[in-house]
């Protein structure tokens, strides 16, 4: 997870790639019990926020506050 994190922030791979992965490693293939509180909080808010990105522009029009957009992505 950490890793992964730190390939989005430095640049390495893109918005799409770091939802698609994190789903995977979080939602699929994390123990949620072997983590402790702090890293249980901070990732189901980046789980909240990866599963409602969209980089697509009719997705937004079709439903605004459905999404997040790359801007409100990096601001979280």
């Amino acid at each position: 997870m950490y890793w992964l994190i730190y390939q989005y922030i430095n640049g390495y791979i893109d918005e799409s790639f770091f939802c698609n992965e994190f789903y995977y490693a979080y939602d699929l293939g994390i123990n949620h019990n072997d983590l402790d509180k702090l890293e249980k909080n901070v990732f189901h808010k980046l789980d909240e926020i990866v599963s409602r990105f969209s980089p697509y522009k009719e997705d937004h029009l079709l439903a605004p506050k459905a999404f997040y957009t790359k801007k409100n992505y990096d601001r979280k």
